[in-house]
């Protein structure tokens, strides 16, 4: 049986809007949260499948606006559809809706920035916190959240020599073609509101005061190298650990590896006990 069959799918309506959630029964469980482009079952069902021996689930519902969750109902401007504070107090939401006390979560890519919004606005609702290659830390995506909005960008990348030369940028993996461009296009009043910095979210990161992994794929070529660096620049008390041989998406390349790296820390800061943990310290560099 596939990782995505022993996962189970559940559709939920909550306040006029679709959530689609991939989860595990399992208890307690890890709060994940996809990246851009993803969905919950896409981004964690392997990794899913290799958390289940040590004891601990998870909950991956696809973001509002992402797989088979609508965009979430707004009567405001487009900025405020997709922001970090919508998003985070969605997962408060998803928190509540599934009876978690004080779930670790878990964030990947632009799922990070997610994750971290959401220790802020809700210290008391969430627990250790795990970000994957987090998004949010490079200066080109500091840029993308003030010139993001320019449609002049957009219309230059639908020229395909455009393309070729952005494809020599970190933005490489977001424009390879003319359907990728578009998905961007249709975000781009979003990228203030998920911009770290313009957010507010950063200057506050400081105070958070729980346990705090970044997992990092070793040969990740969408994000910078130096982003583990910059990340523990803001994040007090950051536990660092690599993924050998996994890039941008350990928790899908390095599934086994990243659940085990997973489960030590969360061993380790007592979120769940070490009996069902015996293999925790897997395969990382």
């Amino acid at each position: 049986m596939s990782a995505a069959e022993q996962t189970s799918r559940w559709i939920l309506e909550i306040d006029g809007e679709t959530v689609v959630v991939s989860m595990t029964t399992e208890r307690p469980a890890v709060l994940a949260v996809h990246g851009y482009k993803s969905t919950g079952l896409k981004s964690f069902s392997a990794f899913a499948e290799h958390l289940q021996p040590h004891g601990i689930g998870v909950i991956a519902p696809d973001l509002p606006g992402f797989g088979g969750s609508t965009p979430p109902i707004t009567e405001w401007l487009p900025d405020d559809v997709y922001s970090l504070d919508r998003y985070a107090d969605f997962l408060d939401t998803m928190a509540a809706e599934f009876n978690l006390p004080r779930p670790a979560i878990l964030g990947h890519s632009m799922g990070a920035k997610i994750a971290l919004a959401a220790a802020v606005r809700h210290p008391d609702r969430f627990g250790p916190i795990i970000l994957v290659n987090p998004g949010g830390f490079s200066p080109w995506e500091k840029l993308l959240g003030r010139v993001g909005s320019w449609d002049l960008w957009y219309r230059m990348l639908e020229n395909p020599t455009a393309r070729a030369l952005a494809a020599h940028t970190p933005f490489a993996s977001f424009v390879g073609d003319r359907k990728s461009v578009a998905g961007l296009r249709s975000f781009r009043h979003a990228h203030r509101g998920m911009d770290l910095g313009l957010s507010g979210i950063r200057s506050q990161i400081g105070g958070i005061d729980k346990p705090v992994l970044l997992l990092w794929g070793s040969d990740d070529s969408v994000l910078p190298r130096s982003t583990p660096a910059r990340v523990a620049r803001v994040v007090p008390g950051l536990n660092i650990q690599y993924i050998a041989g996994a890039g941008h998406t350990p928790m899908m390349e390095q599934p086994e590896s990243t659940a085990a790296a997973v489960a030590a820390f969360l061993v380790g800061v007592g979120y769940v006990s070490g009996d069902n943990s015996d293999s925790a310290a897997g395969s990382v560099a």
